[in-house]
């Protein structure tokens, strides 16, 4: 009773992070191009909604491997996105 209690507990925190990995870049796209004049490189952050897709698309296959996955999205991706993107959008300029 216990295990099925824990793995439909994580079964929902896969789902909320799912939806977490492809509602942000999403969001920040939408800002980069409407309040700072984002250019086509700065699609690259909906690769993120890519990889959370595929992350869902092999969730069972993944099986306890797949939170990891999803909450190294948006880090990775967003390292990538950052350096990629060049144009200091998605960073500070310090």
């Amino acid at each position: 009773m216990e295990l099925k209690s824990i793995k439909n507990e994580e079964k929902f925190m896969n789902s909320i992070m799912f939806l977490t990995n492809a509602v942000v870049p999403i969001a920040a796209f939408a800002f980069v191009m409407l309040f700072i004049n984002g250019n086509n490189k700065d699609c690259m952050v909906l690769i993120m909604i890519l990889f959370a897709g595929l992350t869902k698309l092999f969730e069972k296959k993944l099986e306890k491997y797949a939170k990891y996955i999803y909450a190294c999205i948006i880090p990775v991706c967003g390292a990538i996105t950052i350096a990629f993107a060049n144009d200091h959008v998605y960073s500070s300029n310090l």
